[in-house]
């Protein structure tokens, strides 16, 4: 009776362990497919991805509460940029423990930090901590997600990372934007040429980007009245046969009077004239906004 019991026992244990080796790569699978910028998107406000990817750990991971810190000038503060049911005092505590647990990490680099009933996940790009996720997950299950905590905080972090530098770029241009317009009113006799290529050049080297481009509009009219295009701080025309670079994609910034961010074009709706449009480029990445 007692080895039937046992083998039970131990039938029992195995197929356990089997389910929930099974649940595992099922909710891997999920955060392979979720935490990507093309199902999260780019955004101007950097929390609604914060948000997105936050409500993903909750999901994933069974927490009853949670937060998002981004790292700010001084690392070892948390910045909290969202809350899910963590209460101030309990802030305050992990706070307090996180500044030490900071210099710790600095030379461990741990996938996971452990305060109190928190599991916190450093959200890590080039050995800088950028982020933090943290939960409030019952400490049984915590062994149970020691393989998807660090898988989560990866392809957080990834996420994460692009959103930031697409946020930045963002603000970087609309600053340039509002300089622009205000140079071209307050300016009267600067020659429209001149002004525009510094304006590209400027948006070029701030963005990172090889290749800017301007078309000017006025009212309801259908055709730019000035274009300009500019290649590692060289004017060029664009292709023939793309209108004069007035592609679907720019048309379509125009009416929405939204920033758009294409990533891969050849995989878009804007394939067949945006990739080419440019003579001697291949275009792969575009970040469109109105001025």
């Amino acid at each position: 009776m007692i080895d039937i019991f046992r083998r039970k026992n131990c039938n029992e244990s195995e197929a356990e362990n089997a389910a929930l080796a099974l649940e595992n790569e099922a909710l891997k699978k999920q955060i392979q497919e979720l935490l990507t910028l093309d199902e999260t998107g780019v955004f101007a406000e950097l929390d609604q991805l914060l948000k997105i990817i936050l409500n993903k750990a909750l999901i994933i991971c069974d927490a009853s509460a949670s937060f998002f810190s981004l790292m700010g000038e001084d690392p070892t503060k948390l910045n909290i940029r969202v809350n899910n049911s963590v209460t101030l005092e309990e802030l305050e505590t992990l706070a307090k423990k996180f500044t030490l647990e900071y210099i710790k990490w600095t030379e461990t680099e741990a996938e996971v930090i452990e305060i109190d009933n928190f599991v916190l996940l450093p959200l890590v790009r080039r050995h800088r901590m950028i982020g933090l996720i943290g939960l409030k997950i019952d400490k049984s299950s915590v062994n149970n997600l020691h393989d998807l905590l660090p898988l989560l905080a990866s392809k957080s972090a990834a996420s994460l990372e692009s959103a930031m530098l697409y946020d930045k770029m963002f603000q970087r241009l609309l600053v340039l934007s509002n300089v622009f317009i205000l140079g071209k009113e307050i300016v009267s006799n600067i020659e429209l040429k001149s002004l525009v290529d510094k304006f590209l050049s400027i948006a070029s080297d701030g963005t990172g980007s090889e290749v800017a481009g301007l078309f000017l509009v006025k009212g309801r009219t259908d055709l730019p009245y000035f274009t300009r295009l500019q290649k590692n701080n060289c004017n060029l025309d664009f292709a023939p046969n793309t209108l004069d670079g007035y592609t679907e994609l720019i048309q379509a910034v125009r009416s929405e009077r939204k920033l758009r961010m294409e990533n891969n074009l050849e995989n878009t709706e804007f394939a067949e004239f945006e990739v080419d449009k440019v003579p001697g480029t291949k275009l792969r990445n575009t970040l469109a906004m109105p001025l």
